[in-house]
């Protein structure tokens, strides 16, 4: 009989049949069923919902980050299965200002790419209302039914996701006692905020060896507080380089000096001066007896704290018989320099003309005239002639001063610069392109680094690229490295 009825007028007829017929009297005759009207069954009708909810599937208050779902009751009187509702999310025009979501439609906008039954809450929609919209689709009959729209909730969504801070450069980093240390600080991003600088705390004494801790720190708008990140910076003792420099010994006065027998000797002797060691004096040996005319030979050494001997120099003093004046004077004065006849200046120093003097068989001891110029500023030889005559007008013969500039040495190493970020994370299986790395040098031209290290990007691992450069002096640079993480 129940399938009869079923077959007749369907379950949406037969359950208003029921509801007309009077159960509370027992009819002992006749079945109520046979005085009821006959009803058709309702056919071709549009399919509707009802009870529109939306629950946030992580619970407790909205924030950002949560997923909300659509929840709702389907009805179809054909008994039409549900078919592929459409879904849309709207956002209410206004921050805050709670509206009547069915009298107030269009005070809402959709959200772009918003059209499934869940959705995800982003920083965009903190203080604003959510609405959700749902058209019901039947798989047959009258498929498409009205749009129905929840009350809207007002998303006071909050944000509890700390930024996270990314260190720009290497860590550690490793510099050398008594170089500067460059901060190259850190990145910040943060689910809502906008991408921005962290902030550090912590000092770097380049001057004394040791281990450094630099802090950085960074507080979102909602204030969470990122993980603290640190850099270890290490202070390292400058390289010891042997000394294999032997000093050298500058004469005080002339190398050649001529006195006059019976005329005392004083001894002028002769400085130091060496690459580490402070500037001293050497020492001499020999003697010369004024007595007795002759020429006698006065040697002067020096060796520095490391046991470089210095390259031995001599003067010569020539102790002459007292002339007769009664001939007349055609002997020339001699000139002797005062210092080396070769020097080395660094160019840009300065150089400092030790001049020159004369000695003369009759007239006294005297200083000669010295023409030419050095130019320091300027790489080149240069020299210096000194010329000088005696009472009577003899010539001395002109004697002459090499000074060589030259370039001071590149001591320097170059400094390596990623381009990108040291640590590239890349997903495994598709491609890795190596970014390089460039040089900059105190003397050389700027110029690429020399990458060394593969990255097979079919396996998950950590790979290393390292990067090295010397420059045109022979000075190496700090190897830099950058990593790269092969992910699934």
């Amino acid at each position: 009989m129940l399938k009869k009825l079923l077959s007749t007028y369907g379950l949406v007829g037969l359950t208003a049949l029921l509801a007309s017929c009077d159960v509370s009297t027992p009819h002992e005759t006749e079945s109520p069923l046979a005085e009821s009207p006959v009803i058709e069954p309702t056919t071709n009708e549009a399919p509707t919902i009802s009870a529109v909810t939306v629950i946030d599937i992580n619970g407790g208050e909205i924030a950002v980050g949560d997923v909300l779902e659509g929840q709702y009751t389907y009805f179809d009187a054909d008994e039409d299965l549900e078919g592929d509702s459409t879904y849309q999310w709207l956002r209410g025009l206004d921050a805050v200002q709670q509206q009547d979501g069915a009298a107030q439609r269009g005070n809402f906008t959709p959200i772009f790419e918003a059209t499934n039954k869940t959705y995800t809450v982003t920083g965009e929609d903190i203080d604003y209302q959510l609405m959700l919209e749902v058209t019901p689709v039947a798989q047959t009959g009258e498929l498409l039914g009205d749009a129905v729209s929840f009350e809207p909730t007002l998303t006071t969504a909050l944000d509890n996701t700390a930024p996270v801070i990314t260190i720009t450069g290497d860590n550690p980093v490793s510099i050398i006692q008594g170089t500067n240390y460059v901060e190259l600080g850190a990145t910040t991003t943060d689910n809502v905020d906008a991408d921005g600088d962290a902030s550090f705390s912590g000092v770097v004494d380049i001057n004394t060896v040791g281990s450094y801790t630099v802090t950085y720190t960074a507080e979102d708008a909602a204030g969470n507080d990122a993980d603290e990140v640190t850099r270890t910076v290490n202070v390292t003792a400058t390289p010891v380089i042997p000394d294999t420099t032997a000093p050298v010994i500058t004469l005080t006065g002339s190398e050649r000096i001529t006195l006059v027998q019976g005329a005392p000797y004083t001894e002028l002797g002769a400085t130091t001066t060496d690459n580490l060691d402070v500037a001293g004096s050497a020492t001499s040996f020999g003697a010369v007896d004024t007595s007795k005319v002759g020429s006698y030979t006065v040697t002067y050494t020096a060796t520095d704290a490391a046991g470089n001997a210095a390259v031995a120099v001599t003067r010569t003093v020539n102790v002459i018989a007292i002339p007769d004046t009664t001939v007349p004077d055609t002997i020339r004065p001699v000139i002797t320099l005062t210092g080396a006849n070769s020097i080395e200046v660094v160019q840009g120093e300065i150089y400092t003309e030790l001049g020159a003097t004369t000695t003369d068989n009759i007239d006294v001891a005297a200083n000669a005239t010295a023409s030419g110029t050095v130019d320091t500023n300027t790489v080149g030889s240069y020299t210096i002639t000194y010329i000088a005559t005696d009472a009577a007008g003899n010539e001395a013969v002109a004697v002459t001063r090499t000074v060589n500039v030259t370039a001071a040495p590149d001591v320097t190493v170059p400094v390596i610069t990623l381009i990108g970020a040291n640590l590239i994370a890349v997903v495994q299986g598709e491609a890795y392109t190596e970014l390089g790395a460039t040089t900059s040098d105190n003397v050389d031209a700027a110029g690429n680094a020399i990458a060394s290290g593969t990255v097979d990007t079919n396996t998950v691992g950590s790979y290393n690229i390292t990067y090295t450069a010397t420059d045109a002096a022979g000075n190496e640079a700090v190897v830099v490295t950058r990593t790269v993480n092969v992910t699934t």
